[in-house]
């Protein structure tokens, strides 16, 4: 099985005073560059996808691949725009996993988690502490058609909406000495992942 890494950097930092949250460093790193990395680790290929342009992102060497859809459909359009890419690109991948930019501490053996629960489904999510981690996910390239269609309607947005109307597993992950699947989008959160640094270091 070829996995492809996507880290989603699509989001438009509303809630962080005005900083592009995707440029914050975590340990001397920006948290782009440090979710990509770790999920790089796990993947055959690493994809960063944005829909704003950012040097420094450029500047990491990842392959950028821009949003299709141009009026901020939300994840879901960067779910699309890799897929789409793939198909372009690469006929041998045979799913993608996605991930958020602004999630530090998510596991390292994550997509092997998933991989061994994926079967013939079409899409694997995470779940964690009662909730679905629905853009911590290993989608089939098979989804590309449907979701294509899902996302004419613009008011189509919903991630879980669209992951329901497939074969889909959600597994499972335990044994977590922190929330794993953290996001940073205030700058509250910011303030709480440099102290789960400070007080348990890196995270595996």
């Amino acid at each position: 099985m070829k996995i492809l890494g996507a880290i989603i950097a699509g989001g438009q930092s509303r809630r962080m005073a005005g900083a592009n949250k995707l440029l914050l460093e975590l340990n001397g790193e920006p948290l782009v560059e440090r979710a990509a990395k770790r999920l790089g680790a796990q993947t055959d290929h690493l994809v960063v996808n944005v829909n704003n342009f950012e040097p420094i992102i450029d500047a990491l060497g990842y392959d950028i691949i821009s949003d299709a859809h141009v009026d901020h459909q939300g994840p879901l359009a960067g779910v699309y725009s890799v897929l789409n890419w793939v198909k372009q690109n690469d006929a041998l991948v045979d799913y993608i996993m996605t991930a958020p930019a602004d999630a530090p501490f998510f596991p390292t053996n994550l997509v092997e988690t998933l991989k061994n629960a994926v079967g013939s489904h079409d899409i694997a999510i995470a779940h964690y502490n009662g909730y679905s981690q629905q853009l911590f996910g290993l989608w089939s390239v098979d989804c590309l058609k449907d979701l294509s269609v899902y996302l004419e309607n613009p008011e189509n947005r919903k991630v879980m909406t669209f992951i329901r109307s497939k074969k889909w597993v959600q597994v499972d992950i335990k044994d977590q000495v922190i929330d794993p699947f953290m996001n940073i989008n205030t700058p509250e959160d910011w303030d709480k992942a440099q102290q789960i640094l400070a007080s348990n270091g890196e995270l595996e």
